[in-house]
């Protein structure tokens, strides 16, 4: 048995999706509201005798591992580390070899843990760094609790001596990013500062962010843990386990740059805000984003840094499906410093944010006098640089006209100048995917159809007047193939009796649960008329094309061939 087969075995579909969930039993499934959305009526649905869960309302399913990755925007090795957790199985007697990095990750959090226990308890102690805080940061009690913040004792050996005593070897807790070899002995990496734990997707210390509590020009006012087995700057999203449900169920993250401006938002009500370290935005940051939202609202400082970051996060984000827009600071700024001062002013400045693109034309037409012919020349060439970083065509044509009205000149001069002749994108189109039916899409009603078919046996006549082909999916036409050459197939003998029959199976006997015998073969025959037909329509389409293309070249023979196919198949009609 592996990993993923012993965790199903552990959990049951109910159990997990109701620690997410407020679950409501509904005959022999669960129900709840959409956590996709905002709805009265339940549409979500739960069915232990299959194991998997289905969201009508945003057509969404699958099992306990596409709910978590759902739930908790990570890819599948990330949900199955969640519910191994929550089954109680260590995955590295799963792994090849010994397993020896699984471990070491595994007591790298554990180290962390007891140093953020070990600095929230020395904040207690401590009034200068509680009166920072409280008096000069303004954080409430339930914000310093909320984010673990907490306090670094200037002594050089205080963590490290607390965690020797706890059996821990000094070469994990150097591993961890928390202590640091001098002359042959070992300090504490972070000595009298503010400590704020950096905390993954699900809530685990990864590693510190330490602010300076009295400033000194002779040191940084900030340092953060160096990279380690289980902290990547380049990952790392900073409050991401705070602000999951918010992004989820307003469909916007905000992106800042500082995490104390994060801790800020928070407190001033905005949920959604999470931070980057610095204004280096990475597509794996970005991605992590994009299975919770794919808007994203940039709130970057307006220097020459946020700017720059901001021009190299478009084709990042229109990779990886996401929406940028930017969101400008009242009096330039930066969010923790707007909230200190006017805490109704952050979401007014955020319902204000305008698409990347638009305001970077604004931004530059700004900064360059568009009237002289100096201004346009500077103009068109800043913003042709950010239109090369465009990746989708019409985007970039959109633009090209933008640009062209904004200064006054023909787009054929804007395409040239870009390098390419009149007509052309001057993106380079990115190679063609091979199509992944495996991919989630949308289920419409032919995959409504073909769970009635499957869920009851009785609605199977109508096929006859159907053959796989009429179908698109390869799923689809196996299955139809099946049922055509074994009339009386259970569900449990297909053999695509996956996730994908188990889900709009469970869809039909939602459906067509309380319906009749004869409602539901009615339904079967209307459905399948109506694919019938759709089929024919798409075949006349394709002749007539076919016969343009004939006449177009001459071809009489292909030509005579095609209306004899016409002229059978109204007959046969007739």
């Amino acid at each position: 048995m592996d990993a993923k087969d012993d965790i199903k075995r552990r959990l049951s579909v109910e159990d997990v999706v109701g620690t997410y969930l407020e679950l409501k039993r509904s005959g022999r499934n669960f129900k709840a509201l959409s956590p996709f959305g905002n709805e009265k009526t339940p549409s979500f649905m739960v069915s232990p005798d299959k194991q998997i869960w289905h969201d009508f309302s945003a057509n969404k399913g699958g099992d306990i591992f596409t709910f978590v990755m759902e739930m908790e925007g990570v890819d599948f090795v990330g949900a199955m580390e969640i519910l191994a957790r929550k089954a109680g199985i260590d995955l590295s007697q799963y792994q090849r070899g010994s397993g020896e990095t699984a471990k070491l990750k595994k007591r790298l959090i554990e180290i962390n843990e007891l140093a953020l226990k070990y600095y929230h308890a020395s904040l207690a102690k401590n009034p200068s760094a509680l009166n920072y805080l409280r008096r000069q940061r303004g954080y409430k009690s339930e914000t310093i609790k909320d984010f673990k913040l907490g306090y670094a004792p200037s002594q050089g050996q205080a963590l490290y001596k607390f965690l020797i005593k706890r059996k821990f070897k000094p070469e994990d807790v150097k591993k961890a990013g928390l202590i640091v070899n001098r002359r042959g002995s070992w300090f504490d990496m972070f000595r009298g500062r503010i400590m704020v734990p950096l905390m993954d997707g699900q809530g685990q210390p990864v590693g510190f962010t330490a602010r300076q509590l009295i400033d000194d020009s002779n040191s940084p006012k900030y340092i953060n843990t160096p990279q380690t087995l289980i902290y990547d700057k380049g990952r790392h999203i900073f409050g991401l386990h705070l602000a999951k449900a918010a992004i989820r169920e307003q469909d916007s993250a905000v992106l800042v740059e500082g995490n104390l401006d994060v801790i800020a938002s928070h407190q001033a009500g905005v949920y959604r805000c999470v931070a980057t370290a610095g204004t280096a935005l990475t597509r794996d940051q970005l991605l992590q984003l994009s299975r919770l939202s794919t808007n994203v609202l940039l709130a970057f400082d307006q220097d020459q840094a946020g700017l720059s970051a901001t021009e190299r996060a478009i084709p990042i984000a229109q990779d990886v499906g996401v929406s940028l827009s930017i969101v400008s600071m009242p009096g330039g700024k930066d969010p923790d410093e707007l909230i200190s001062k006017d805490p109704a002013a952050w979401p007014k400045a955020l319902e204000a944010s305008v698409y990347v693109m638009d305001w970077l034309v604004d931004h530059y037409a700004s900064v360059f006098d568009i009237s002289t012919a100096q201004g346009k020349r500077l103009f068109s060439d800043k913003l042709i640089e950010i239109i090369r970083r465009v990746t989708d065509p019409v985007e970039t044509e959109h633009y090209i006209q933008v640009v062209s009205a904004k200064i006054n000149v023909p787009p054929d001069r804007i395409k040239e100048k870009i390098g390419r002749p009149a007509g052309n994108s001057p993106i380079r189109k990115k190679s063609q995917q091979p199509s992944n039916e495996s991919k989630t899409r949308t289920f419409n009603y032919i995959d409504t159809f073909i769970g009635l078919l499957v869920a009851y046996p009785e609605t199977r006549d109508c096929l006859s007047k159907l053959s796989p082909h009429d179908f698109i999916f390869s799923e689809q036409q196996k299955i139809i193939a099946q049922l055509k050459s074994q009339p009386g197939i259970k569900e449990n003998d297909l053999l695509e009796a996956d996730e994908y029959v188990k889900i709009i199976t469970f869809r039909a006997e939602d459906f067509y649960g309380s319906s009749s015998s004869s409602a539901r073969l009615a339904d079967a025959m209307e459905t399948a008329r109506r694919i019938a037909k759709e089929t024919k329509k798409k075949q006349t389409a394709e002749i007539a094309h076919r016969m343009r293309e004939a006449l177009d070249s001459a071809d009489e023979k292909s030509h005579q061939e095609l209306l004899k196919i016409v002229s059978k198949s109204l007959k046969k009609e007739g």
